[in-house]
């Protein structure tokens, strides 16, 4: 093998460790290499203790320097583990620490960290070679895990792996650098925490022919042709063209370089990078835990020992915390019973149940650097236990905190079956609602931090959506009240885009601390709610809901409320604050809330019939009649309904400005089901998910509207095939221009329908502003298009200009200002006894 530093380079990352490290001198030099020996795995206790019994002939004229240890390198091939992957593209990685190998005589056959490792040297630098067995995109968990427990510095990590970018037995050396797309190049980066600055060997694969796949082309083997120079490539492990980087000359030679620093290893790094993911700090801290391995102890590593706790005489632990910790893991993995009849800040002593022999005794060692085992019978003659006490619910929810994350709504007997499943112990009912509560909180936060930062999620959302109302209010010593938010672009949606009808409601927040959600919505092109605006508040009552009208009322520029309707129930002082806000608007009752309350009284089916008819007929005297009926057949449900103003609740008296002829508030029913999750979360938490249901909404509705066929909506467009499905029962009689007299055939009804005026005597079309059935007989009958009499309100144009502005993403709690010195202190609340109220009871009036 062939090392030649000078002007430029053509140098192997292996042939480096070999070359003699002169401080000041550096001149072309042969290296021979040693033939392989046959030597055994290195434990790690060998390992740990390299020292300078190697020497290094220096050229006469310079004498070498004193003899010191070397500093450890890791060396690294990827690949993919398994006989199917053999000789493949993508492990030439495996193939080249294969071959350095056995040039070197060092045996790679220990399994550890997920990866087959080998120890030795080269020259006198000790090196480990190490194979990862996770599968390539996955690397990063065994290197990651290896590099922080052995303690190797980044610029002693060096990977070989492919490169799709690099001609066909090409390699390249380099300090530093990306991915550059491939996956187990990312997982090492995201396992050091995103650091790149380590070396990499990259070995040219080519580029797949014509249209192949990539994925196929790197798990594809080498032909004949290629299978010799892939092999005399790794023969010679260097070559003077294809390394040919003037960049990295210094680097090489500044690692050739430290290669004679002194040091004592495995070395510490106070401030790494390179903590394996859920290793424990408490095994850095102590930084002479794992010297003492050296002195044969056997040291616990939480990183790798706490998932299966196996214990030994004279192990030592870095901490008391640790111990702990070990012990409640080893006594749910064995299903043992055991308890703590010794725990101070010296000595722990752990026994099992009555009869048992088992005895596990810790305590400090004399120079504290640790716990370490004074004795132990690891042995049991007791059954196994199926209710752990050491199955806590803080222990679950650490264990299944991301299951709550990503399936907030996982039931209590699911949850069950499932650690039964896991660990073969049952928990109760009660501790699975403690997990739960305690998975939560880990996830979303405390709900005092939540209430504290709430200000400055308030001036977050005004940041990012210029524009936007949000007010927040407090009342007391700083404690919270109530808190409004519209988005412009959901404001700005309404007034350009959607019919002048707004649904008012409020639901109840099902979190800890008891609430309500105010909301508005309206109703777009498409027949569906879109909401304008919602507000957290302490209760539904007169002050919080003038409080709310009042603030949408200035968001919508409702100057002239006679142009406005609103859909609500009559639910604790709604009519007074719509009345006392928007006097002349028109106000509808939800029918089916009114009917639900009728019924508690007059139960009888005839009467529902009755009523309903009388909400849905669309003339006034068909409604005087079906309201006599209702009063011969019982006179006291006919007085029910004195009190109730009809334009309220029938559509015979309905407006026709809207364009919409709804009896029920579904589309604020809509709205708190949409959002039933987040009415669970914490304040920030819910504010949050609404405005990314929002967000995301908006998004959604302007792609769908890429698939109208028709430049009217959907739902429009359903109505009109199913008028027209009737309006062959019509008999039409012409009486000039566009004027004509319908009458149905099998009801003896008859009406006069108005093309120019877009008017039919039902009042359906003028309703609806959708050609009723009659009218939409007529436009047949004359050959015209019965698309251009819907109104513009169901047009393609209007609804993009409801959904034609977005919502914004908002930033991190680190990232949001800071406007207030006082944080909000949370409600006061009423705990009420008994089990909390889900439901709400809608039929109060």
């Amino acid at each position: 093998m062939r090392v030649v530093v000078g002007s430029c380079i053509s140098l192997s990352p292996i042939a480096a460790l070999r070359k003699p490290a002169y401080r000041h001198s550096f001149r072309p030099s042969e290296i021979l290499v040693p033939s392989p020996l046959s030597t055994a795995p290195l434990p790690r206790s060998t390992f740990s203790r390299f020292s300078t019994t190697a020497s290094i002939s220096a050229p006469e004229s310079m004498s070498p320097e004193p003899k010191q240890p070397r500093k450890p390198w890791l060396i690294v091939g990827l690949g993919n583990p398994g006989k199917k992957y053999n000789g493949t593209r993508h492990n030439v990685g495996f193939e080249l620490v294969d071959a350095v190998a056995e040039a070197e005589g060092i045996c790679v056959t220990s399994v550890s960290f997920k990866a087959l490792l080998g120890k030795g040297y080269i020259e006198d630098v000790p090196v480990m070679i190490a194979k990862p067995q996770t599968f390539m995109n996955a690397s990063g968990e065994s290197v990651g895990a290896i590099a922080s427990y052995y303690k190797i510095p980044l610029k002693q990590v060096l990977v070989i792996y492919d490169d799709l970018d690099l001609p066909f037995a090409k390699m390249k050396l380099l300090p530093k650098g990306g991915h550059g797309g491939h996956n187990g190049m990312r997982s090492i980066i995201d396992h050091f925490q995103g650091s790149r600055d380590f070396p990499r060997l990259r070995i040219g694969i080519g580029r797949p022919p014509g249209k192949m796949d990539a994925v196929n082309f790197v798990l594809r083997p080498f032909n004949k042709q290629e299978r010799e120079e892939v092999l005399k490539l790794y023969e010679e492990n260097s070559t003077e063209e294809e390394i040919r980087d003037e960049d990295y000359e210094q680097s090489i030679e500044d690692y050739c370089m430290t290669l004679g620093q002194p040091i004592t290893w495995p070395e510490l790094i106070e401030d790494s990078d390179l903590l394996l993911d859920g290793a424990t700090d408490e095994v850095d801290v102590e930084s002479n835990i794992n010297d003492l391995e050296d002195d044969g102890y056997p040291v616990f590593n939480p990183a790798i020992d706490m998932k299966n706790p196996i214990f030994h005489l004279r192990m030592v632990f870095a901490s008391k915390k640790v111990v702990k910790e070990a012990l409640r893991e080893y006594a749910i993995k064995n299903g043992r019973q055991i308890r703590f009849v010794k725990n101070d800040k010296r000595r722990i002593r752990v026994i099992c149940q009555e009869s048992c022999p088992f005895l596990f005794y810790a305590s400090v060692m004399k120079d504290k650097i640790g716990y370490q085992i004074k004795k132990l019978i690891d042995e049991h003659d007791c059954q196994r236990v199926y209710n752990n006490k050491r199955i806590d619910a803080k222990w679950l929810a650490e264990r299944y905190k991301e299951i709550f994350r990503s399936e907030p709504g996982t039931t209590c007997n699911g949850f069950i079956d499932q650690v039964k499943d896991d660990f073969e112990s049952e928990v109760s009912r009660w501790k699975f609602y403690r997990t739960r509560a305690t998975a939560m909180k880990m996830i979303e936060g405390d709900i005092k931090d939540q209430y504290a930062l709430l200000w400055d999620y308030c001036e977050e959302l005004k940041r990012s959506n210029l524009g936007s109302t949000i007010v927040l209010h407090s009342r007391g010593v700083n404690e919270f009240w109530r808190l409004y938010c519209c988005f412009s672009a959901c404001k700005n949606g309404f007034n350009a885009g959607c019919r002048p009808l707004i649904g008012l409601d409020g639901c109840f927040l099902k979190g800890y601390y008891e609430g309500i959600l105010l909301s508005a919505v309206g109703i777009d092109a498409n027949n569906c709610m879109f909401p304008i605006a919602y507000a957290v508040v302490d209760s539904e009552n007169k002050e919080n809901w003038e409080w709310f009208v009042e603030i949408l009322k200035e968001d919508l520029q409702m100057n002239n409320s006679l142009s406005f309707t609103f859909i609500s129930d009559r639910q604790k002082g709604l009519l007074e604050a719509v009345k006392k806000h928007a006097e002349d608007a028109e106000h509808r009752f939800c029918v089916r809330h009114m009917y639900n309350n009728f019924k508690t009284k007059h139960p009888s089916l005839t009467l529902k019939e009755m009523v309903w008819a009388a909400a849905r007929t669309t003339t006034i005297p068909r409604f005087q009649q079906h309201m006599a009926t209702l009063g011969g057949t019982d006179a006291t449900a006919l007085a029910w309904f004195s009190d109730k103003p009809t334009s309220a609740w029938s559509r015979s008296h309905f407006r026709t400005r809207p364009k919409c002829d709804i009896l029920l508030n579904n589309l604020c029913e809509a709205f708190n089901k949409s959002i039933l999750p987040a009415r669970d979360s914490p304040i920030i938490v819910m504010l949050e998910r609404i405005k990314n249901y929002m967000m995301e909404r908006m998004v959604d509705k302007r792609k769908s509207m890429e698939k109208w066929k028709y430049p009217i909506s959907p739902k429009a467009m359903e109505i009109i095939a199913k008028n027209q499905e009737w309006a062959r029962f019509c008999g039409i009689k012409w009486s000039g221009e566009l004027h004509f007299q319908v009458g149905v055939t099998h009801t003896n009804e008859q009406y006069v329908v108005d093309l120019n005026a877009k008017t039919c005597a039902c009042r359906k079309w003028e309703l609806t502003g959708i050609p009723c059935v009659h009218a939409l007989a007529c436009i047949l009958k004359v050959n015209l298009n019965p698309i251009s009499f819907v109104d513009a309100y169901y047009s393609k144009q209007a609804y993009e200009k409801t959904y034609a502005e977005i919502i914004k993403g908002t930033n991190g709690p680190e990232s949001w200002p800071n406007p207030r010195t006082h944080p909000l202190k949370l409600p006061l609340v009423k705990k009420r006894h008994g089990r909390p109220k889900k439901a709400r009871n809608r039929e109060v009036w």
